[in-house]
């Protein structure tokens, strides 16, 4: 059942339009990068991945490269230019991939578009993300993408809903929100006026393990993309 007349659809990127990481195909990533770099794999897995990924996601390292070189040099090693750009390509390689959309997501953000809606992207990200974005199938689609780790804003700050909702022409209560539930996001976007959904998609091995509100989300919830029609 329609709940009211939406002008935005605004999407969450990884868990939602994305796949989110396999937790044990992540950990092999980080493995083999700490090969490559020659430094050992569970200090540089705990830095890199965990220690370092909100400042990551906030824009505080100006690429994949910036980052990887300051988390060796606190590591204690100095790999040189030519293998960090080998290890970051690598990354590089893995998040393209992992960008891929799920099998529903292109065919219902061309079918929102049909009625007229607008189409939004809020994503806590990484620096390869907007790099990649512009080859990846949603990039014609999305009206407007916002990415953290460009404009210094992370979910659920009110600020990085209130500024898409403002590069949309639109207000936050003339948007439904979609997203899997990490970092509060869905709180975020009901605080902000949103009309919050989440997805939760069964069997997933998610490599986002914050997610605080899903567990015990109450409002609306699919469990696939194209479920979403249903409101809009």
């Amino acid at each position: 059942m329609k709940s009211k007349n939406y002008k935005a659809v605004v999407f969450d990127l990884f868990g939602t339009l994305v796949s989110t990481f396999s937790s044990s195909m992540h950990d092999i990533v980080l493995e083999n990068m700490a090969k490559m770099l020659d430094v050992p794999n569970d200090a540089f897995a705990k830095l890199f991945d965990y220690d370092m990924r909100a400042a990551r996601e906030m824009g505080d390292f100006a690429s994949i490269e910036e980052n990887i070189k300051i988390a060796c040099k606190q590591l204690g090693v100095n790999p040189g230019t030519t293998t960090i750009e080998k290890a970051a390509i690598y990354r590089f390689d893995f998040m393209e991939n992992a960008l891929a959309p799920r099998k529903d997501a292109i065919q219902t953000m061309v079918q929102i578009r049909s009625k007229g809606h607008k189409i939004g992207l809020i994503s806590d990200c990484s620096p390869e993300v907007p790099v990649l974005w512009s080859a990846s199938p949603f990039a014609k689609i999305v009206d407007v993408p916002i990415f953290s780790c460009e404009v210094g804003i992370k979910k659920p700050d009110q600020g990085i809903y209130n500024l898409l909702c403002d590069r949309l022409g639109v207000k936050p209560t003339e948007c439904l929100y979609v997203g899997d539930g990490d970092s509060f996001e869905l709180e975020g976007a009901l605080e902000a006026g949103m009309d919050p959904v989440l997805i939760r998609v069964e069997g997933e091995d998610t490599y986002d393990r914050d997610r605080p509100l899903a567990a015990n989300w109450k409002g609306k919830k699919i469990s696939v993309i194209s479920d979403i029609m249903q409101f809009v």
